[in-house]
């Protein structure tokens, strides 16, 4: 294994292009930060070891918080 790669978009329809992070393999949490507040993402992982990324997981939708949480 060498590293994870979370991809993740606002749901609006005015949203642009989806964002990648990128941590190592042995990371257990990512922080994401600069999201809007109230909004809603759609966020998958994939695995990418020597010989490649791997398939994408599940798409997960989340909403942020509103400010002041």
């Amino acid at each position: 294994m060498k590293s994870y790669h979370i991809t993740y978009k606002s749901t609006s329809p005015t949203a642009e292009f989806p964002l990648v992070k990128s941590v190592n393999y042995n990371e257990t949490s990512v922080v994401i930060e600069d999201l809007e507040p109230w909004t809603e993402y759609s966020v998958t992982v994939e695995a990418e070891n020597v010989a490649g990324r791997g398939p994408s997981s599940e798409t997960v939708t989340v909403r942020t918080f509103a400010i002041g949480r």
